[in-house]
């Protein structure tokens, strides 16, 4: 069994990834903007300028298909492990993989699915990109689909790439590597994780 070097803990998936989820976050603030402008121009004019509560429908679902790959690289997609600590290391290796391959699977259905959606919609009578809301917006109804579906091919692709890196390290009886890239995190890794960023936290502080 090898021990298995570091694996790196932000690449250039991870670090899309966060991108990602970064701007998911700021476009739930923009919804909650939105959504308060709405209220206040309501109870004031008697009148709804923004159409927050479609948009944020759309901002949802984007959120969450762009959300998903973060998920995946951070582990913080839940998994029932009740008896998975009592099983040995290299049982533990061989049911991370075949996780991560059922999620693969997951997510190539989600990814297909998501961008024939997307073709219905381009693909039925409109002005310009297919079907537009019913609302006084008109928003074509193609563009928040196609944001969407790329959220979950996104998701795919680091799927796929947790997939190979894994299977690559169990295939060498790496099981280090697997259980960094794709095993469940221990309550003593996790404390010790959040004491490095406390660290790193501190000494970026204190260097300003």
């Amino acid at each position: 069994m090898s021990s298995g070097g570091a694996v790196p803990r932000e690449g250039i998936a991870e670090r899309i990834s966060r991108w990602l989820v970064w701007g998911s976050g700021a476009l739930l603030l923009a919804c909650a903007v939105l959504v308060t402008l709405d209220v206040l121009t309501r109870k004031l004019f008697r009148v709804t300028f923004f159409e927050s509560v479609e948009l944020s429908q759309y901002a949802f679902a984007i959120t969450i298909s762009l959300s998903l790959a973060y998920a995946l690289t951070a582990k913080t997609h839940i998994r029932i492990d009740a008896a998975f600590p009592l099983f040995g290391r290299k049982l533990r290796a061989v049911l991370d993989v075949i996780a991560i391959l059922a999620m693969t699977g997951l997510a190539a259905g989600f990814a297909y699915y998501s961008w024939q959606v997307t073709a219905q919609t381009f693909n039925m009578p409109g002005r310009l990109l297919g079907a537009a809301s019913a609302s006084s917006l008109q928003f074509p109804i193609v563009i928040p689909q196609a944001i969407w579906a790329i959220g979950f091919t996104w998701f795919f692709l680091v799927c796929l790439l947790y997939l190979v890196r894994s299977a690559w390290a169990l295939a060498r009886w790496d099981i280090s590597t697997v259980d960094a890239l794709v095993g469940i995190p221990s309550m003593v890794s996790e404390l010790e994780e959040t004491r490095a960023e406390l660290d790193q936290v501190r000494s970026e502080t204190g260097s300003r």
